[in-house]
């Protein structure tokens, strides 16, 4: 089911083919107007057109997010369900692969498609392995790169090093150093990513592209039943 080359590739992917082809593009209203955030991908793209193996570079950025899907399940199986670790990782994987690709106005994990959201959802989950299982060093490497491959999904890792490190306050009634590092780190490649590329250019240019683009993603007013029905059975469903 992988696929490459359409979709939302036709927005995340015009900048850094603009970079190895001047001139390409030139005057297109949503480049100029809703400018991704995704910075790394705009570098991977070009990087990869310009050495005529584009679509290798993809297909290698997909795979790392199933490679960190594996390493999480792994690590959480074998921490929490240490009598049956192969049967927990194979249930939990199951599980994950018939789930929505869309849903509650967003993407899940398992689009196969060379995406910064399908990658860093992974790293996401990732990452909340590794803080569950106290694994400070891959915590400290993984969250800034998180805000490397998504700024958005980069706040996110630092709304979970936050509570994490407020739990661990409060358990150990000490602050965990490595927590903070990996806070710092992250901190300063979203500040840095939303510096250098705003989400949109203007508030009424950002209303236009939810409106008429991305209505699934950012605007619920036009949604149908049906989605508000599958979004809060999700809601219902986690709790």
């Amino acid at each position: 089911g992988y696929f490459a080359g359409w979709g939302d590739h036709f927005v995340l992917s015009p900048e850094g083919l603009s970079w190895a082809h001047p001139g390409a593009f030139l005057n297109d209203w949503f480049m100029e107007a809703a400018p991704q955030p995704h910075w790394f991908f705009d570098a991977m793209t070009y990087a990869g057109e310009s050495l005529g193996v584009l679509s290798l570079f993809y297909a290698v950025f997909w795979a790392l997010g199933l490679v960190a899907f594996g390493a999480a399940t792994a690590l959480l199986a074998y921490r929490f369900v240490p009598a049956a670790p192969i049967a927990a990782a194979l249930g939990v994987t199951l599980i994950t692969a018939v789930t929505p690709w869309m849903i509650g106005g967003t993407g899940s994990p398992v689009i196969a498609q060379a995406l910064p959201a399908v990658l860093s959802a992974q790293l996401i989950y990732l990452l909340i392995a590794g803080l569950l299982t106290e694994r400070r060093l891959l915590v400290v490497l993984l969250a800034p790169a998180i805000a490397i491959v998504h700024v958005q999904q980069g706040s996110i890792a630092i709304v979970l090093l936050v509570a994490m490190l407020v739990v661990e306050g409060v358990r150990l009634r000490k602050l965990d150093w490595a927590l903070v590092l990996a806070l710092v780190l992250t901190g300063a490649f979203v500040v840095f990513g939303l510096t250098i590329r705003p989400i949109a250019s203007n508030l009424q240019d950002f209303v236009a592209i939810c409106d008429q683009i991305i209505v699934y993603h950012c605007a619920a007013h036009m949604w149908s039943n049906a989605e508000h029905y599958s979004t809060i059975g999700l809601i219902v469903l986690t709790c």
